[in-house]
């Protein structure tokens, strides 16, 4: 996971907690930071993906195969989680993480990112790995920043 290393580097070391997803993909990218900075994680599997129903696991190339252009045309499986069932399961962790004290670093996924930025007005283009966007919760409102990406510039790699 280099990827999630060089993310641990260039994050702000003032984190005093992390709270992740509890898939494998987002706890492995929290761990380095964790190993980094010795902050408490916390997994919370209501920070999981959206679920893609009869799609689940299956690579982009297989459902391109059986619906042509999907993405463009926004063909999802019945079963798809929709972004209100999404937030649904997410808003009760965001109002707890505005209620702690201190920093947290909030490792997800990117449809629930995306989630969050609609819900806050924010940027919602899909993320690539390894990028995110600044939430502050405050008990006065929320305001979502800028995206980022956390990896190092391939000039700074050995």
């Amino acid at each position: 996971m280099r990827q999630a290393a060089d993310a641990a580097a260039t994050l702000p070391a003032d984190f005093d907690v992390v709270i992740a997803s509890d898939l494998d993909r987002a706890r492995r990218t929290a761990e380095p930071y964790v190993a980094r900075y010795g902050v408490e994680l916390r997994l919370d599997p209501r920070l999981r993906e959206r679920s893609w129903g009869s799609w689940e696991g299956r690579s982009h190339d297989e459902v391109e195969a059986e619906h042509p252009d999907w993405r463009r045309r926004r063909i999802r499986p019945p079963d798809f989680e929709p972004d209100e069932l999404v937030w649904e399961r997410v808003e009760p962790v965001v109002e707890e993480l505005r209620r702690l004290d201190g920093r947290v670093l909030c490792v997800t996924h990117g449809g629930v990112i995306g989630v969050i930025a609609r819900r806050f007005d924010g940027d919602a283009r899909h993320l690539g790995n390894v990028e995110g966007v600044w939430v502050e919760l405050t008990a006065d409102g929320t305001q979502v920043g800028q995206r980022r990406s956390f990896e190092r510039p391939v000039a700074d790699r050995c």
